[in-house]
């Protein structure tokens, strides 16, 4: 007979989180995960318990080791979860603040920490410098897709992606209520109007209209 943990195998994960949560709005990611995880070991029992997790703590670089932590079975997505204090470095938020990154120990199943990870990862952060090194990398690569998403080949692109969705449905639902665009011709009425943005700098340099969404151009 084949046991649920036989079936469903689960390791322990060490994982970076920090709060993503926007204060302002109803979006809440208070442990959001900040890069890959790190494998730990296989869980050899299907009922987890604080000593199973602080018994992964060997395993860690002395200075992931000696951080405070604290066990918790109220923690999103997790049965039991030993979380270490906050660390001195800080990432950008969801809402343009700013949180402090802290550890977990956590368990997972096995399928899903390959599907996340593609491999079991055990190069564990050598000191709080990897992990300064790790947000600058992240920072580096958020300032390079700002700076593609202001050029014409990003907006390109995202038309032609637009053009496609358009192409493949049926109907549109927005501002205008729901829009039937099953006929060609309502189709490419669609395709026209989203696209026209593009074409009024060429056509009327002296008229770009500001409010998009009630534009209406009489030829």
């Amino acid at each position: 007979m084949v046991t649920y943990a036989q079936k469903y195998p689960q390791v322990f994960q060490l994982e970076l989180n920090y709060d993503d949560s926007d204060s302002q709005s109803d979006y809440f990611n208070g442990a959001a995960s900040f890069g890959k995880a790190y494998f730990l070991g296989v869980m050899a029992k299907s009922r987890i318990t604080e000593k199973q997790l602080r018994d992964q703590l060997p395993r860690l670089p002395r200075w992931i080791r000696f951080l405070g932590w604290s066990y918790t079975n109220d923690y999103p997505y997790h049965q039991g979860t030993l979380v270490s204090d906050p660390l001195d470095v800080t990432v950008d938020t969801y809402n343009g603040g700013n949180s402090r990154l802290w550890f977990t120990i956590s368990t997972t199943s096995k399928s899903i920490f390959n599907m996340n990870n593609k491999e079991s990862f055990t190069d564990y952060p050598k000191s709080i410098d990897d992990i300064r090194s790790m947000v600058e990398a992240r920072n580096e690569k958020d300032r390079e897709g700002e700076a593609y998403r202001k050029t014409s080949a990003y907006k390109q692109q995202q038309r032609e992606q637009e053009v496609k969705l358009i192409q493949s449905s049926s109907a549109v639902i927005d501002g205008r209520g729901f829009v039937d665009i099953r006929s060609p011709e309502a189709k490419q009425a669609e395709i026209d109007r989203v696209t026209i943005g593009d074409k009024v700098d060429r056509w009327f340099p002296d008229k770009k209209p500001t409010d998009w969404k009630n534009f209406t151009l009489d030829l």
